[in-house]
């Protein structure tokens, strides 16, 4: 191959082993040049292209870095690993600092005023006798317990007693004239204070005697106790008019001693029948139970009703309606002789129905 060294070109074949260049070498771009040595050049200027230990050419980010057995071309950023750190150097000695100015007089004070003096307190007045103590007023009586009732009369209030009279007080002092700013001046000297004799307490009236107590009013009757129970139904159809038909109530542990029964009862007719349904603990008898006429005294027409029953009215004929789907009447309080409870229906007028009655609760 032709190589330039110092202007003169000169053929070298294959270099094996160590050489050196001396001079400017120049190896055209057309020139092949390969060495398997340890080869040194001074001053090379190659126009073709470089490479490395496995045959490559390097890019235009490429450099060209020694592996440890030949050189190779890798990337620019890949090559540019940083180099060890410095050693830091050694903390320069500080600076010796500078000296405290000196810190100037202080101002002199000026001098206190001379204060002026206090003036005299004026003389305390003299104080009024404290008043005796008035007597206590004799305790009345205790009256006598008794039962409850009207309450007794309040006892008169006695007299409140006289109060002493207050002392004189005494006259105040004439106040001094406020002297200058300056010294403390002397205190005035204190006045005298007064002694007056405290005035007398008037006597405590006597107190009046304790009225007597009122008879205790009567205890109020016990309300109905109910017993609930498992709620059940009892019910019977009736053919015109019934005077004092018996039925037993269910549930069956409605004790034998029961009075009332708390039931919700039902009612239905086959026609507008006006009619007064009675439930009630004995036989029944046919009483009237409703006025002839608008308006009338009731006592002038009913017959005798004082009985333990209940009376449930049925509407219908001249009251100008009746409930074609039946009605109920809820809650009602039945007299019962245990499970016994009789019925009655009087002043029907010819119609058949039903009688459902759900009993829930039972008292003794």
């Amino acid at each position: 191959m032709g190589i330039q060294i110092n202007g003169q070109t000169d053929t070298i074949s294959a270099i094996d082993g160590s050489f050196t260049l001396q001079g400017n070498v120049l190896i055209p771009a057309t020139t092949d040049l390969g060495s398997s040595g340890i080869a040194t050049f001074n001053n090379v200027k190659i126009s073709g292209y470089f490479r490395d230990a496995n045959n490559n050419v390097g890019s235009g980010t490429s450099v060209l870095i020694s592996t440890g057995i030949g050189v190779s071309w890798i990337p620019i950023a890949t090559a540019a690993l940083q180099g060890v750190q410095g050693t830091q150097g050694v903390q320069g000695v500080q600076g010796t600092q500078g000296l405290q100015g000196t810190q100037g007089l202080q101002g002199t004070q000026g001098l206190q005023g001379t204060q002026g003096l206090q003036g005299t307190q004026g003389l305390q007045g003299t104080q009024g006798l404290q008043g005796t103590q008035g007597l206590q007023g004799t305790q009345g009586l205790q009256g006598i317990q008794g039962a409850q009732g009207f309450n007794g009369v309040q006892g008169t209030q006695g007299l409140q007693g006289t109060q002493g009279l207050q002392g004189t007080q005494g006259v105040q002092g004439t106040q001094g004239v406020q002297g200058l700013t300056g010294s403390q001046g002397t205190f005035g000297t204190q006045g005298i204070t007064g002694s007056g004799t405290q005035g007398t307490t008037g006597s405590q009236g006597t107190t009046g005697t304790q009225g007597i107590q009122g008879i205790t009013g009567t205890q109020g009757v016990q309300g109905t106790q109910w017993v609930e129970v498992t709620p059940a139904v009892t019910e019977w159809s009736f053919t015109g008019g019934r005077t004092s038909d018996a039925y037993t109530l269910n549930p069956s542990d409605i004790p034998s001693t029961a009075r009332y029964v708390l039931a919700d009862v039902f009612a239905t007719a086959t026609s507008s029948d006006h009619q007064n349904f009675v439930l009630g603990r004995n036989t029944l008898t046919n009483q009237q139970n409703w006025v002839n006429s608008r308006g009338n005294q009731p006592s002038t027409n009913f017959g005798t009703l004082t009985r333990q029953a209940i009376t449930l009215t049925y509407n219908g004929e001249t009251d100008g309606y009746s409930p074609f789907y039946g009605v109920w009447y809820s809650s009602q309080h039945i007299p019962t002789s245990g499970r016994t409870i009789y019925f009655n229906n009087f002043g029907n007028s010819g119609s058949n129905g039903w009688i459902y009655v759900l009993v829930k609760a039972y008292s003794l």
